[in-house]
């Protein structure tokens, strides 16, 4: 590696290091509906939180799910669905509505069941996310197009880091939601 591209490489690491402080940060009253609608779950008695109880959608969150480590879909769908956690079952992945569109409607101010600002009345995952969580998309509704990067950073050269970048642009991203985020908050739910 040059110069200058070991430079390049410290100026980026500089650059993960501040935006992943920025996703760290405490949380923000007001934003999102975390406050009254996210319930932490000791479901084993340790008296540390192992889930968190979403009464806007009647599902539990699993504040850690990476068990089984990095794994295909098929793998996670049969591991949720054979997953004990202190007695209990009946654990899936987050659901989603097909819409039943073809292929992927989606847009940069817009989405359905794919692509930026999937409809959160259709997908749990964008519900918490979007509505519990109250962080802001890349792309806000009816708003057209955030700012894109960070200045200084160029896009176009593999910069553009999805939500980690939006903290930088977003302060509803990188505020309020560590210490649900910092748990791992998880795309793995029990029906209650």
């Amino acid at each position: 590696m040059n110069a200058a591209g070991s430079l390049r490489a410290a100026m980026v690491a500089a650059w993960l290091a501040g935006a992943t402080a920025a996703a760290l940060a405490g949380p923000v009253a007001g934003q999102g509906t975390w406050e009254t609608k996210l319930h932490a779950r000791d479901v084993d008695g340790n008296g540390s939180t192992d889930a968190f109880y979403d009464s806007a959608l009647n599902v539990t969150w699993m504040a850690d799910w990476n068990g089984p480590g990095l794994i295909g879909f098929e793998d996670a769908l049969d591991w949720a669905a054979n997953l004990n956690v202190a007695g209990l079952g009946g654990w899936r992945l987050p659901g989603m509505t097909d819409t039943g569109a073809p292929g992927c409607v989606s847009g940069l101010d817009h989405g359905t069941d794919c692509g930026f600002n999937s409809d959160t009345s259709i997908s749990e995952l964008a519900h918490m996310f979007y509505v519990t969580l109250g962080n802001l998309g890349r792309v806000a509704l009816g708003e057209g197009c955030a700012a894109l990067s960070r200045p200084g950073v160029d896009p176009e050269d593999g910069l553009e880091l999805g939500a980690a970048n939006s903290a930088a642009q977003s302060p509803r991203l990188s505020a309020h939601a560590a210490d649900l985020l910092s748990r791992q908050a998880s795309p793995l739910v029990q029906q209650r």
